[in-house]
């Protein structure tokens, strides 16, 4: 019996055992193949939650558009405070998180709709076009984009549905050509090409 345990023990006697270095590179082969593969799918999963985060905060300022409409029958641009004097109308201002978004009319006796968090990394603009004798904004379009995201969101006061253009990864809304849609009347559709209306 002791010699079977001396045998056991012994490093001499003892069957030495291991990975063949061919082994560690298969296995390191099959990390990488895996890695490559995962890498791209992960940055693609991140960015679509950029561009979802943004969209969601779209929707948001239309339900918030729509009901500062039901109160005052008023759309509203966006502003960096509250300004009861009225007088707000044509392009928004650039709202980017965390500043909080506020809507204010045309007309002094709409109250601004002050409560609109938007999104980590969100920034917005919602223009409008006027009602020159009724002094009320009477249509708005407005654009959301995440800073990580490449698309931009589009809503607007006529469009059932909302609408996305493309933009550009790391670049906010507002620069390079990246901006919502000015110069509408009172009766056209803002959103022509290259936006394309979301299902």
């Amino acid at each position: 019996m002791f010699t079977k345990l001396a045998k056991l023990l012994s490093p001499t006697l003892r069957k030495k055992e291991g990975f063949t270095l061919i082994e560690l590179l298969i296995v390191v082969a099959i990390i990488a193949i895996l890695a490559a593969i995962a890498i791209p799918q992960f940055s693609a999963y991140r960015k679509r939650g950029y561009n979802a985060s943004a969209n969601s905060d779209s929707r948001n300022l239309r339900t918030t558009q729509e009901a500062m409409f039901a109160d005052f029958q008023e759309y509203g641009v966006t502003t960096t405070g509250v300004d009861t004097t009225g007088g707000h109308n044509g392009t928004g201002a650039l709202i980017s998180s965390p500043t909080l978004a506020i809507l204010c009319g045309q007309n002094s006796a709409t109250t601004c709709q002050s409560s609109i968090n938007l999104s980590p990394n969100v920034s917005t603009r919602a223009n409008t076009y006027a009602d020159t004798t009724a002094n009320k904004n009477v249509r708005f379009a407005l654009g959301t984009k995440h800073l990580m995201g490449d698309v931009i969101y589009g809503v607007g006061s006529l469009e059932t549905s909302p609408y996305r253009t493309g933009g550009v990864e790391n670049v906010a809304l507002g620069t390079s050509g990246t901006d919502v849609p000015t110069g509408f009347t009172a009766t056209s559709s803002i959103y022509g090409s290259p936006w394309v209306a979301l299902q």
